[in-house]
């Protein structure tokens, strides 16, 4: 949170609701943060979902991540690869 001031990148932040390791409301400091100095952010948690969802998670819930991810990259990433 310190450097959060810093950050200018746009950032897609996928988290898991039942997160032991970082409690939810970790990620919704980091996101208000973020958009109160206007970057671009999205949050998605994931309703029951752990840690690691994104290997050991609902099936549903992993296929998501996966989405998100691609979208969000198409989105804000430009050029064409090598």
């Amino acid at each position: 949170m310190t450097r959060a001031g810093e950050v200018t990148t746009p950032t897609l932040l996928l988290h898991g609701e039942s997160d032991d390791r970082c409690p939810i409301g970790q990620v919704e400091q980091w996101f208000a943060a973020l958009r109160e100095r206007r970057v671009p952010v999205r949050l998605v948690w994931y309703p029951g979902a752990s840690h690691l969802f994104i290997i050991d998670g609902r099936p549903s819930h992993r296929y998501d991540y996966n989405e998100r991810i691609i979208a969000w990259l198409e989105q804000w990433v430009s050029g064409s690869p090598s």
